[in-house]
């Protein structure tokens, strides 16, 4: 799919009667033919049908909003696909690369991609329905003041202005419902984003528990020959000391190095311990002395240690 932005700009200029007026239409190419092949009740390039200055915006205004929807609604069906139909809850394998990214990182670039256009769209959408409001204002005051009047010159008119306004009503209510859909998307794509996110997460925290593991296995391995490394280097400098004497040495340094390692946190812990005593005794005579430099440090401690 093709996605790019259309520029389609309407410039009036009239008298206050609105009896002389000019119309300056800016439009995309190829925009009034999209138009005249979908069914629209007026082709601009060939004069206007109407001698009314309210009648002929309408009808420009119609053809803008429609193709506008036309494009917005294309535009749905295309993310439409790209989010899914809804039909892979029945397809674990299809349901479960949606939340699984490749090394490209492809997925997560199409999500991140869906939420800024349609949050841009959303924008784009909502300055249309607005701009639209702000318009048929005039017109509405214009077509009541008509009514009231009762004219019989102006009854085309007034029949032409009611249904414009019909037509661009039903259009922009159809712009408010793809604006709806719009956000429902929005929203299954930051639910697809935030699931394919806590999905690597998942990955990554395995793959970094696998690794753990196996540096932990490795570090156990080195290790059991450490001691037997250390007690061989300092036996090769010599033969005086004998070899009965390096197998003794090497099983009591062996040993002694297998408790150390798999003693390790109790040790720390009792390590602790026996420094917070100190600690705490040396900070206390620190306090209870008479010196008040001492006193001040003492103090200092205290609180830092609380």
């Amino acid at each position: 799919m093709l996605l790019f932005q259309k520029a389609h700009t309407i410039l009036t200029a009239s008298d206050e009667k609105d009896e002389f007026w000019t119309i300056l239409l800016l439009s995309p190419p190829e925009f009034t033919k999209i138009i005249r092949m979908r069914g629209a009740f007026i082709d601009p390039t060939q004069g206007f049908v109407h001698a009314s200055y309210q009648v002929n915006m309408l009808t420009l205004i119609l053809i803008a909003i429609t193709e506008t929807l036309y494009g917005w609604k294309s535009l749905h069906s295309h993310i439409g696909r790209m989010l899914g139909t809804g039909e892979e809850i029945f397809n674990i394998n299809a349901h479960d690369k949606m939340i699984f990214d490749d090394d490209l990182f492809t997925r997560s670039r199409k999500y991140f991609w869906t939420i800024n256009c349609l949050q841009e769209s959303d924008n784009l959408i909502r300055l249309n329905i607005e701009t639209w409001n702000q318009y048929q204002e005039p017109i509405l005051r214009r077509l009541r003041r008509m009514e009231a009047a009762s004219e019989v010159q102006e009854e085309g008119e007034v029949k032409a202005l009611r249904e414009g306004i019909s037509r661009c009503q039903r259009v922009v209510a159809q712009l408010a419902d793809i604006r709806n859909l719009f956000k429902d998307q929005r929203q299954k794509a930051v639910s697809l984003r935030d699931g394919l996110f806590s999905a690597s997460a998942v990955m990554e925290s395995r793959a970094s528990t696998r690794l753990g593991k196996n540096v932990m296995l490795l570090t156990y391995v080195s290790i059991f020959y450490l001691p037997l490394g250390f007690c061989t280097s300092i036996w090769s400098t010599t033969e005086t000391f004998g070899f009965y004497n390096l197998v003794y040495t090497m099983v009591g340094v062996g040993l002694l190095t297998y408790i150390t390692v798999f003693n390790l946190n109790h040790i720390i812990i009792i390590g602790k311990k026996c420094y917070e005593y100190i600690k705490t005794r040396t900070v206390e005579r620190m306090r209870k002395e008479d010196s008040p430099s001492w006193k001040d440090t003492g103090d200092l401690f205290h609180r830092l240690s609380i």
